[in-house]
């Protein structure tokens, strides 16, 4: 599903990746082997120094939901401290759309 300020589109997609690394996504993506739907805080870089080039400019995918599974309720300090570190730093990351 992609959504822009007016409308949303839902898309099948035919490839053959299928990936869950981040970072092997952009590799591939900056070595030309497709497009790749990324987060804009992570491929900034690449697209300013024209590694990458943003193809549906006012496009989103919806923003997808973290979770923190853990064994048990007693969690370690050192994993507490580090997951409201990531709740800090999630927060802070924001939709690169007008919506």
């Amino acid at each position: 599903m992609l959504h822009n300020a007016e409308q949303r589109v839902g898309i099948k997609l035919h490839g053959t990746l299928i990936l869950n690394s981040i970072g092997l996504i952009t590799r591939l993506a900056v070595a030309g082997a497709g497009i790749a739907l990324l987060p804009e805080d992570l491929c900034r870089e690449d697209v300013r120094a024209g590694r990458l080039v943003r193809v549906l400019d006012g496009w989103c995918s919806p923003r997808v939901p973290i979770h923190a599974l853990t064994a048990s309720r007693l969690i370690p300090a050192k994993t507490r401290a580090f997951l409201e570190f990531l709740k800090i730093q999630m927060k802070n990351v924001g939709p690169t759309d007008a919506s």
